[in-house]
C-alpha cells in the first residue's frame, strides 16, 4: 500500500513538473581569466516544444526512468530496514 501511494505521488508530481516540456539549446562559450586559466561557461536557452506529440513521448520517458529509480530506491530501503530488523533482533537488550 505505501508503495502505491509513493508511486502515484511520484508519478503525478512528475507529471505536473513536466506539463510544459523544453528542449534546451546548449551554447558552450570559453573564458581566459587574468591568471590565464580558461573556464568554459554553459548556456542553455529554453525552446517550447510546439509538438505535443513529442511532449508526451518525451514525459512519458522521463517519467518511466524517474519511476524506475524510485522503485530501486524503494527496494533498497525496504532491505535495509530487514537488515536493522535482523540486527535489532540480535542485539541483546
Amino acid at each position: 500500500m505505501r508503495k502505491n501511494i509513493l508511486t502515484t505521488a511520484m508519478i503525478l508530481g512528475g507529471m505536473a513538473a513536466h506539463a510544459g516540456t523544453f528542449n534546451f539549446k546548449t551554447i558552450n562559450i570559453p573564458v581566459e581569466l587574468k591568471n590565464g586559466e580558461t573556464i568554459e561557461i554553459t548556456l542553455q536557452q529554453e525552446l517550447p516544444v510546439e509538438d505535443y506529440t513529442e511532449n508526451f513521448i518525451k514525459a512519458s520517458q522521463e517519467l518511466t526512468h524517474e519511476t524506475l529509480g524510485h522503485e530501486k530506491m524503494l527496494q533498497l530501503l525496504n532491505k535495509i530496514s530487514k537488515v536493522e530488523e535482523e540486527v535489532n533482533e540480535e542485539l541483546p537488550i
